[in-house]
């Protein structure tokens, strides 16, 4: 219960202190440890040195308060919830998303490069046809993981959109707000991608493809407000049709690149996508359709 009810409220502000200070930006007279006018940190020293040059790097990384730091944490324990604060307008509970994922991004590289895991080779069945395209973005994604992943982020940005458009928690978001849904959830795959690299080195390790859908599953119905069992087939279903609507993608690419196709190919691709289209189409309507019967019940 204790741990619950710090996911919903973790922070407690302290009452500012009376003290004034004038700020050596613009002179402004004003209490509290920022200037209202520029923004300053009353701890500015008048003199250029060492701290200034310690200063400079703190906010760089932004570890003057720990801002990173708590975000990465946060992320861990409490995720749908810090989505959620974020999107609310509690811009300054966490490092900027964008920033804070192109920091990420460059610890996951290096990571990668050094002691990344050797990825699992599979064998495709496909017509021979196919071969050459699908092996080529085989090997692109494998080569290129982190830029995949943020790829993925885009095609499931539509996904879940479609299915979590009418959920009772957060209803009727935007495609933005989705971007940004997404840059949390990418930031939380690639420290989760990180922590596994440096318990587990090279080696091939299951616990990227447990943790993940459990997390993924855990922040939408955080963020969402589904009960256990409407978010996990929703969950299921955004992942079916974001890993669906990539391939399509892939495919009507390659028809334009010219590159041929068995019959028995274009049928097997035009049916999964009929069948992603009629998932896309039965989560949409499954959803507005939940929706009215909320706000009739709720109705006075």
């Amino acid at each position: 219960m204790r741990f619950r009810q710090w996911q919903r409220e973790p922070f407690h502000y302290k009452p500012l202190k009376d003290d004034l200070h004038v700020c050596l930006n613009c002179q402004q007279e004003y209490a509290g440890k920022f200037c209202p006018r520029c923004g300053q940190s009353v701890k500015t020293e008048r003199n250029v040195g060492w701290n200034t040059m310690k200063d400079g790097l703190m906010d760089v990384f932004d570890l003057e308060t720990t801002s990173l730091l708590r975000t990465f944490w946060h992320l861990l324990c409490r995720p749908g919830y810090l989505v959620n604060d974020y999107l609310s307008g509690k811009r300054k509970i966490c490092t900027p998303p964008v920033n804070t994922l192109v920091m990420v991004g460059m610890v996951y590289f290096l990571m990668k490069s050094c002691v990344g895991k050797q990825p699992v080779e599979t064998e495709l069945s496909l017509p021979e046809e196919g071969h050459i395209f699908y092996d080529t973005v085989k090997e692109w994604t494998i080569n290129n993981a982190g830029w995949y992943y943020v790829i993925s982020a885009l095609f499931l940005m539509l996904s879940t959109w479609v299915f979590f458009h009418h959920a009772p928690r957060h209803p009727r978001h935007t495609l933005v707000e989705g971007f940004y849904i997404q840059v949390f959830m990418l930031m939380l795959m690639l420290i989760i991608e990180i922590l596994i690299m440096i318990f587990c080195g090279n080696r091939p390790s299951v616990l990227s493809y447990v943790l993940w859908p459990l997390y993924y599953t855990f922040t939408l119905g955080s963020i969402f407000g589904y009960n256990w069992w409407g978010t996990l087939w929703r969950s299921a279903a955004v992942l079916y049709a974001g890993a669906r609507l990539m391939v399509t993608v892939y495919f009507l690419v390659d028809i334009v690149q010219g590159h041929p196709f068995s019959d028995y190919f274009w049928r097997h691709q035009s049916l999964l996508t009929a069948i992603m289209v009629s998932v896309l189409l039965g989560g949409y309507l499954i959803g507005w359709y939940t929706e009215r019967r909320r706000l009739k019940r709720n109705a006075p």
